[in-house]
């Protein structure tokens, strides 16, 4: 199978989550505008060098139920015995991108195997900044329901377009 896209965490989890990562950045947001507004000396939500904001500090291990899910509906698409190793919370505003790249080079598939993108969040103006995959020589890009997961090879080629508005918000974890 080459990818694979289907409701696979349980969407009150998912709903858990973003409430979580919601409280996370507003709380970020207002030590912003108190020391000054320098992300980086928050350590939570900074803008990164592929032009996201990136929520760093986030455990998978606070969260076994969601890698239970990724981890038995991974399981079930590749028939493999697959285990949730890192998350990153990944929010997308206008004029943000994500370059092409590839999540792991295939001498370390023993760390990622599988990247996996759960839609969390896409606000009613959100326009551009489409998901593309390289896939058997075409590009080509997935569309995503909020709740629904796409899972593909870590090795590769994705991306993503630039923002032309709005806000979108996925969770990425990866399994190996």
């Amino acid at each position: 199978m080459l990818y694979h896209s289907s409701k696979i965490i349980n969407s009150a989890l998912l709903d858990e989550l973003w409430e979580h990562r919601q409280d996370k950045i507003k709380l970020e947001q207002s030590q912003m505008m108190y020391s000054g507004g320098d992300r980086s000396k928050t350590g939570e939500v900074k803008l990164d060098s592929r032009n996201t904001l990136v929520a760093n500090e986030i455990d998978y291990r606070m969260y076994p139920e969601i890698c239970k899910d990724l981890q038995e509906g991974c399981n079930n698409i590749y028939d493999e015995d697959l285990r949730v190793n890192q998350f990153n919370y990944l929010v997308y505003l206008k004029g943000m991108f994500f370059k092409p790249h590839k999540d792991i080079p295939e001498d370390l598939l023993h760390y990622r195997k599988y990247t996996s993108i759960t839609l969390m969040y896409k606000s009613q103006d959100y326009a551009g900044g489409n998901l593309g995959l390289h896939v058997d020589g075409k590009n080509i890009q997935p569309q995503l329901e909020v709740g629904e997961t796409l899972v593909f090879p870590s090795t590769w080629l994705h991306w993503v377009d630039p923002v032309q508005s709005g806000r979108r918000e996925v969770l990425v974890a990866w399994l190996h």
